[in-house]
């Protein structure tokens, strides 16, 4: 297909950065719900010694905050309703479960990663690899196999 016929459709892109993890995921949800019912406890406590009263605003806004995360997380996953987010979470697993990007081993940061671009046609999901010529790419040469894997 060439790049004129390209332009009609949204262009996607996928590359590798770490992704929160479950211990992170119970971490944050823990500590918004321990401040939800600190809150909670705070505003009964001053209510019961003093007039105030913290705002309901203030007590609802760590498990607004927790709905909120929750939600993210579950849009970015690949279980998510979004057709898009399922494909590049999708081709995000298989970029990490093959090692597709490289470590820097003095910073310890990912400096470079295979990138795919993919976009949606009428009858088909067009995915486009691009290994920037890195240590992987004798991996990249089996993509399709590994494709193959992922979407059965």
């Amino acid at each position: 297909m060439n790049n004129h016929s390209q332009n009609n459709y949204k262009i996607f892109r996928v590359r590798y950065k770490p992704k929160i993890n479950l211990s992170q995921i119970i971490g944050i949800t823990s500590m918004l719900l321990a401040l939800s019912v600190a809150l909670m406890q705070l505003n009964n406590v001053l209510a019961h010694f003093t007039e105030y009263r913290l705002s309901k605003v203030i007590v609802i806004l760590p498990l607004v905050t927790l709905l909120i995360f929750w939600f993210t997380v579950y849009f970015q996953s690949k279980y998510s309703y979004s057709k898009i987010q399922r494909t590049k979470a999708i081709l995000h697993s298989v970029i990490e479960m093959n090692k597709l990007y490289f470590i820097n081993p003095v910073t310890k940061e990912i400096d470079l990663s295979m990138v795919f671009h993919f976009y949606f046609t009428e009858t088909k999901l067009v995915i486009q690899a691009y290994a920037f010529g890195a240590s992987y790419t004798k991996k990249a040469d089996d993509l399709g196999e590994i494709f193959e894997s992922v979407w059965i």
